[in-house]
């Protein structure tokens, strides 16, 4: 008995193996076609969430330091300095000013973030806006 083609079954197989590695593949390529000011956003929006809940969590205070002018942010942890560069980052506002040169810092205390930050990025596809809430101690991600 000759066998011409392929069986139903190893057709399956085959199929289930492409997508298997589909998918998980997708999460490591997609961050390619996402623009640097979504990157930078959710890298900020991450890192006020996270000095944020160290400073509720030790009930310290944490000064963080937006540079735009070096395009970076900073904040101090166990003594050493943690800086993180964020190259489109554009300007800032608070409820008193807008800041598009120098830099800002910000007190988070044990009860959060005393005012509203605006954090504004942008690069030749798009502009992003982190929030940071004070009501909720939440930052998000605007578009």
């Amino acid at each position: 008995m000759t066998s011409r083609g392929f069986t139903f079954l190893e057709v399956l197989v085959v199929l289930f193996i492409i997508s298997l590695f589909l998918s998980l593949s997708f999460p490591a390529i997609e961050g390619f076609f996402t623009g640097e000011a979504q990157r930078d956003a959710q890298r900020l929006c991450n890192l006020l969430s996270y000095v944020n809940d160290i400073a509720i969590m030790k009930k310290d205070e944490i000064g963080l330091t937006i540079n735009l002018d070096e395009k970076n942010v900073s904040f101090s942890e166990k003594g050493r300095l943690k800086k993180y560069h964020l190259g489109s980052l554009s300007s800032i506002a608070t409820s008193a000013s807008s800041i598009k040169t120098g830099r800002l810092t910000v007190l988070i205390t044990a009860n959060g973030l005393e005012d509203a930050l605006k954090v504004y990025f942008s690069d030749s596809k798009e502009e992003v806006v982190v929030e940071f809430n004070p009501l909720s101690n939440r930052a998000s991600i605007r578009k």
